[in-house]
């Protein structure tokens, strides 16, 4: 199994396609808005989720995960300080509609020195909650993908190192 690169950020992104009609958008909203209000504002998070997502997956690893239920970083899988996803708090303001980014639902990932991520397991967790949410929006239009984001982009000199 190959651990994550160090010197990469990694998230894993969800979206619906573009294509979709506007019945099956909304209902990706509405999970979205589910998953960040339940906890952002300090709702209990509907754990069946983080439990659907272990249920879901098939290697051992991730279906061993904790459920982490903390406020300050959002609700997730793994352990607090050491190998963990998180689902992304996005403040949800009734009167405004995101677009672009803010149409994804995001679950960063944390690692420690000690105990790293592998491709095949975030892969394995992308897998599970794009069948989630696929479930959930009743058509196959929810996609997902692992983002790698450079940590040294803003070094002048980072292709030279």
């Amino acid at each position: 199994m190959t651990t994550l690169l160090d010197n990469y950020t990694h998230r894993l992104r969800f979206y619906i396609d573009d294509l979709s009609d506007k019945k099956h958008f909304n209902k990706f909203k509405k999970l979205k808005k589910h998953i960040e209000m339940s906890f952002s504002s300090n709702e209990n998070f509907n754990d069946s989720i983080l439990s659907d997502i272990k249920k879901h997956c098939i290697l051992e690893s991730n279906k061993n995960l904790n459920i982490i239920k903390e406020i300050t970083c959002g609700p997730g899988l793994g352990e607090i300080n050491n190998k963990s996803l998180r689902f992304r708090v996005n403040l949800w303001d009734k009167d405004y509609y995101y677009t672009g980014i803010y149409n994804s639902i995001i679950i960063d990932v944390y690692q420690s020195d000690n105990n790293k991520w592998t491709y095949e397991e975030l892969n394995d967790i992308m897998r599970s909650f794009t069948i989630i949410a696929t479930d959930y929006v009743n058509k196959e239009v929810v996609r997902g993908s692992i983002e790698l984001l450079d940590n040294n982009a803003c070094n002048e000199d980072y292709l030279w190192e």
